[in-house]
């Protein structure tokens, strides 16, 4: 009887550790990027200032394959959306023949600037706020680089819309925010599978 209770005790650690969905994140990479990768998070959209709940929902992204462009290896989202690291952070483009863009600089030091795009009316900077911060989303708790846009307008107004993203080193987005003066999106990491 003794035989049968410890087995069935191995047997359930096993089962339990199995279905853990803990790992050790590849942190030389910003965004985790393999084939089966998946993340779900909660969207919330407000509009404001009533605070009145627009949207209340949940969004999936998943890795579902690779593609060849220049000699480089891009991963596509569920989203058609294209991902790669690179030795300086994490790049995107909308398809193959849309111009890459500089989506969060890795590794990174807190204050820089980083010029992501230029037209006739204004400049984006993309500006990395802080490293290492602890940040708290319905996930768990994560060490996150934080990052915002900053648009500077050619004819000098003040830009009233605030861009941040929440990047783990090794899993990728774990939350966003978008604010201007009529809305608020929340997005917020609910899990995440590496593959």
């Amino acid at each position: 009887m003794k035989i049968f209770k410890t087995l069935i005790l191995l047997a359930a650690i096993i089962i339990f550790n199995s279905c853990s969905n803990s790992f050790e994140p590849d942190t030389s990479v910003i965004q985790s990027l393999n084939v089966g990768d998946y993340w779900i998070y909660h969207v919330l959209v407000k509009k404001l200032p009533d605070n009145i709940i627009i949207q209340d929902a949940s969004d999936t992204t998943f890795v579902v394959g690779q593609q060849v462009i220049n000699n480089e290896t891009w991963y596509k989202l569920s989203t058609s959306y294209l991902m790669i690291n690179k030795d300086d952070g994490l790049w995107g483009r909308k398809d193959s023949l849309s111009a890459p863009e500089f989506i969060a600089p890795y590794p990174t030091t807190a204050n820089s600037r980083y010029l992501r795009y230029s037209d006739d009316t204004s400049q984006v900077y993309l500006v990395t706020e802080s490293v290492n911060t602890e940040t708290e989303v319905i996930a768990g708790t994560f060490t996150c680089n934080v990052y915002k846009d900053e648009r500077i307008e050619h004819d000098k107004k003040a830009c009233e819309c605030i861009h941040q993203k929440y990047y783990a080193p090794g899993i990728g987005l774990v939350k966003e925010i978008t604010k201007t003066d009529r809305s608020e999106i929340v997005i917020q990491l609910v899990k995440f599978s590496k593959k």
